[in-house]
């Protein structure tokens, strides 16, 4: 936070923070009934599977308390400046140690250890 809001996008904390006082009951009850809802779908999906590899979405994970993890699993093929391309894991509740067991076999496969963006 800063004095004088100097903060530019969703690093502007201090605004979003001072906003959050305006939200009425309503629409904070509202949006927590859509979080349990959302939950319940997620507990749904962990009794199918045990995880599921997705993109880019560390929200629904946020929202729902899932453990998620993004690993690296090839370089891309930009010749001037490869980076790293990743997937994002996520597991079912309090089972970070399968997740990790899967991210660290698809680390291994990947062989980037040692790899680095130029």
């Amino acid at each position: 936070l800063t004095v004088g809001d100097n903060l530019e996008g969703v690093n502007a904390w201090s605004s979003i923070f001072r906003r959050s006082h305006f939200v009425s009951a309503v629409d904070y009850l509202q949006a927590s009934r859509l979080r349990l809802q959302l939950m319940r779908t997620m507990d749904h999906v962990f009794q199918q599977v045990d995880l599921y590899i997705g993109g880019n979405d560390l929200a629904i994970a946020n929202l729902s308390g899932h453990p998620c993890i993004a690993v690296p699993v090839m370089m891309s093929e930009n010749e001037q400046h490869p980076q790293p391309v990743s997937v994002t894991l996520t597991g079912g509740l309090y089972q970070e140690s399968g997740l990790l067991a899967v991210a660290s076999i698809l680390e291994s496969a990947a062989r980037l250890t040692g790899v680095h963006p130029s």
